[in-house]
């Protein structure tokens, strides 16, 4: 016969088993809830690395589903699931950490590219600006050969809209006294084309206009002299004015012949009866005239 004691001791023992066993069940299954919460939230930080986001929130997941409805897995088969679920992620981690680095990378060299476009915009805008102060001081000295090439160098540093509208506004004013050194020498053809130029520059500058209205009456082209005063009269320019009224003058014509009669109107009867109701003629062929230029 058994023991009765020793019966007792075995049964206390497999009590104590089972215990353990539902214990350690239990911390298992806690611990997978709190690695799946973990990867879930984890998840969307590695959104950089798409393929390791997706596997992050399917091994969260899975380990959530695997404890929610409860599937009867060993001990033994729920630490495999737990480490394969951990496993499957290192590659993917390995990659994750290979592209946020490349990253960090790309930044640190767009960073670094930015700082020094700032650095190059910042030595480019000195270096425009003391150019323009040179020319400032040639132009002021009288030497304008020397203002223009300094305005040429000033013309490849300029890049904004803003920079390069204020350059060709100092080179017209450069250029004009240049124009006049052409035309004291008797070049004026040349002076033409520098005006021509400018003209390209700036369409309404009205002292471009006038001066080379001025140049084409020295080269006997009144009709383009003509064109340049009208236009610069009409933007204002009030010596371009007289100009275009020098060159071209108001002339007077007798454009028909009436009757005038004697109350200061006019008749075309040229026979008895004519400003009968006038007072009576006052002058036979009373010539009219109109005004007219020669270029319009």
């Amino acid at each position: 016969m058994q023991n009765p004691a020793s019966n007792g001791t075995r049964l206390l023992k497999q009590n104590n088993v089972g215990k353990t066993q539902i214990i350690n069940n239990y911390l298992l299954g806690e611990i997978s809830i709190i690695i799946g919460v973990l990867l879930l939230v984890f998840s969307p930080f590695t959104i950089i690395y798409p393929p390791f986001s997706l596997v992050l929130a399917i091994s969260g997941l899975s380990l959530l589903l695997v404890r929610g409805f409860k599937f009867t897995l060993t001990k033994k088969a729920q630490s495999i699931a737990l480490i394969v679920l951990l496993l499957l992620n290192v590659p993917f981690a390995i990659a994750f950490g290979k592209e946020r680095s490349r990253l960090e990378q790309v930044n640190q060299t767009q960073l670094q590219n930015q700082q020094q476009a700032r650095l190059d915009e910042k030595q480019r805008s000195n270096e425009l600006a003391n150019c323009l102060q040179r020319v400032d001081s040639l132009y002021r000295k009288g030497e304008i050969d020397l203002a223009l090439l300094e305005l040429d160098k000033a013309d490849l540093l300029a890049e904004k809209d803003a920079e390069k509208a204020d350059v060709n506004q100092i080179r017209i004013e450069v250029s004009l006294v240049k124009a006049k050194q052409l035309v004291k020498r008797h070049q004026c053809n040349m002076a033409i084309d520098l005006l021509t130029s400018l003209h390209i520059l700036d369409t309404s500058n009205t002292n471009v206009l006038y001066q080379r209205a001025n140049c084409f009456v020295k080269v006997k082209h009144i009709e383009e002299a003509v064109k340049d005063a009208k236009r610069a009269m009409i933007l204002g320019h009030i010596q371009a004015g007289k100009l275009y009224d020098k060159i071209n003058p108001l002339k007077k014509r007798i454009a028909y012949y009436c009757t005038l009669c004697e109350d200061g109107t006019y008749s075309e009867a040229t026979g008895q009866g004519a400003c009968s109701h006038h007072g009576g003629v006052a002058r036979w062929n009373y010539p009219v005239y109109e005004t007219s230029r020669k270029y319009e």
